[in-house]
């Protein structure tokens, strides 16, 4: 038996971003903005570290245009490597190394390497007599090194290529990394160990000895909300990076690449005033802070998503000391539906100032103590705006198609026709045709919104006007006489109850209880009302406000309750709670 619940409005949102965070998890965000790493590749021997990952990553379309012999990377993780102390010497004989050679050489049977990825290091045989660039473009990497304890590693890091710091400055806060066993790949083809005084390059890699277990990856240390970066899908309104500098004290500096679509960022400040005001700024391209010592500093991001100006947008974030360590972050943003505002919106209309019935003025005037109602609003596919006063939020399961002829015994294999999803049902006949959203007590359970605050014949009202910024949605209500919460009707009272003597109804127009019309009118702001104004004379938003968050100013006409109507005004404050745009899919609305 399907349970509905009727809790509060906040734990109703907790309840359905907890669901679909679950789904969240099992798709990958795609990044999309590239950068081109550059990388020198020297005759002969070259130990090469890709930050990105490259678009084309077949070996052959990532060398392609020129002359390479063999490439080898190492396969196997977590265990120990063997350090090769000369690469001419081959190692077509060492277990747990792929290789790569062009087609047309002798050795192209042996080939086992077919792709390349980010946050690995290769050893490049190049054949050219002198040094040229490649440029291999692709989505910047955020991998970590995964340390072979007591072992030789064949690693690269996330370096500055300006300002690339010394291996004693570098390696100088890592215990695990002490006593000078690094080794650069020599001109001559052979490993040599490095002077801690001289500086490392970026893009490239080094047989390095860890000493126990290291989680290691720099002076700079960067924790991202995901594995890849930072995605703002649909339902992210805000996500923390955390840095931490293990290094000399000094500065990190964050800053936006340049991007055709750039994702536009606020960052959380909090003011020092007595209040601790909570502000977002926006994050103009670049900003400095302060990084001592074994500091972890957080830095909360918000995107401003009213302001895509695509439907999909990318950029790419680089976070940089002044120590010579640079990551680049992948940054991605999406707009919530193809309607700007579609869904379910859920909120509170304060009012603050009412008029004086009994003088007959129609000039609201401030009240001794605001007072708040909430309000329920559904916008569809088309824009159409719906005055709600329930709706209950339930699962549609998906279909699916058998795709093989099983053999007697087999299990069949399904296909997906229609995914399954969240529906919105205002019809409480639709109920039974749909499953529960959740579950209580391992029953399935619906969740239900509702409000108290007003009520008209129905279970919608259609709202003319638009629902965006500096425009309007109007609405009227009509509570019948003899709708139930109409206040002058009363069931058991002979003067209030629309009965003759005879306990008849009375004819249309002669009832006892009066007929009430309620005129609602929501003027959208364009800036939040829940800013902050800023030194610069910028004005600070609340995050989600354009996109998840909308308000403004509310004004009502009462007529019927008494004698000279009665006008109300406030505020309104929205938040949307389902994207779902349809309302009682699969029935009639």
């Amino acid at each position: 038996m399907l349970k509905l619940s009727r809790g509060s409005c906040g734990s109703l949102i907790g309840r359905f971003f907890y669901i679909l965070s679950g789904l969240l998890i099992l798709s990958t965000p795609v990044f999309a903005q590239t950068w081109d790493q550059e990388i020198t590749l020297n005759p002969g021997w070259n130990a090469i570290y890709l930050e990105v990952q490259p678009e084309a990553n077949r070996p052959g379309e990532v060398f392609a245009g020129h002359d390479i012999e063999a490439v080898w990377t190492w396969a196997q993780r977590r265990t120990k490597m063997d350090f090769i102390q000369d690469p001419t010497e081959g190692l077509w004989n060492k277990s747990g190394w792929l290789v790569w050679v062009p087609e047309n050489a002798p050795a192209a049977m042996a080939v086992n390497l077919y792709r390349m990825f980010s946050g690995k290091s290769y050893l490049v045989n190049y054949a050219g007599q002198q040094p040229v660039t490649l440029v291999v473009s692709g989505v910047p990497s955020v991998d970590k090194i995964k340390w072979v304890p007591d072992s030789y590693n064949l690693v690269g890091f996330h370096l500055d290529r300006e300002h690339p710091p010394t291996f004693a400055n570098f390696f100088s806060s890592s215990e695990a990394h002490q006593g000078n066993l690094f080794y650069r790949l020599g001109s001559d083809g052979r490993w040599v160990q490095v002077n801690p005084a001289q500086s490392m390059r970026a893009g490239e890699s080094y047989w390095i000895y860890t000493q126990g277990e290291s989680s290691f990856n720099g002076p700079l240390m960067v924790e991202l909300p995901g594995a890849s970066g930072m995605d703002f899908n649909s339902l992210v309104q805000k996500a923390h990076v955390h840095v931490k500098n293990i290094g000399a004290a000094g500065n990190i500096t964050f800053e936006m690449l340049s991007a055709e679509h750039p994702v536009p960022l606020h960052y959380r400040q909090q003011l020092d005033d007595e209040f601790k005001t909570e502000v977002w700024p926006q994050f103009e391209q670049s900003m400095v802070v302060e990084a001592p010592t074994d500091h972890v500093t957080s830095v909360q991001f918000s995107v401003d998503r009213a302001n895509l100006s695509a439907h999909e947008t990318h950029s790419i974030l680089e976070i940089r000391d002044n120590a010579g360590s640079r990551w680049l972050v992948p940054v991605r943003a999406e707009k919530r539906s193809r309607t700007a505002y579609g869904g379910l919106w859920v909120g509170l209309v304060r009012v603050s100032n009412v008029s004086q019935s009994q003088l007959g003025s129609l000039e609201p005037e401030p009240v001794h103590r605001p007072f708040t109602f909430r309000i329920i609003i559904h916008v569809d596919g088309d824009g159409q705006a719906r005055l709600l006063k329930e709706v209950i939020q339930l699962w549609e399961d998906g279909t699916y198609t058998v795709v093989n002829n099983p053999d007697p015994g087999e299990e069949p294999l399904y296909e997906v026709d229609q995914p399954g999803r969240y529906v919105l049902i205002t019809d409480d006949s639709l109920v039974p045709q749909f499953q529960g959203a959740g579950q209580s007590d391992g029953e399935p359970l619906g969740y239900r919104i509702s409000t108290a605050a007003y009520d008209f014949e129905g279970t919608e009202l259609s709202m003319s006007g638009s629902f965006d910024f500096l425009r309007s949605l109007t609405v009227q209500l009509t509570v019948d006489p003899d709708l139930p919460t109409n206040p002058f009707k009363h069931k058991y009272h002979p003067d209030h109850n629309n009965l003759d003597e005879h306990y008849l109804p009375l004819p249309e127009g002669f009832e006892e209880a009066l007929r009430i019309v309620r005129h609602f009118q929501l003027d959208f702001a364009e800036l939040d009302p829940e800013g902050v104004a800023m030194d610069d004379g910028s004005w600070s938003n609340k995050p989600g406000w354009g996109s998840t968050i909308m308000g403004g100013t509310f004004t009502e006409t009462i007529t019927g309750l008494h004698k000279n109507d009665i006008a109300v005004s406030g505020t309104f404050r929205l938040k949307l709670v389902s994207s779902t745009e349809e309302l009682n899919a699969g029935g009639a609305k």
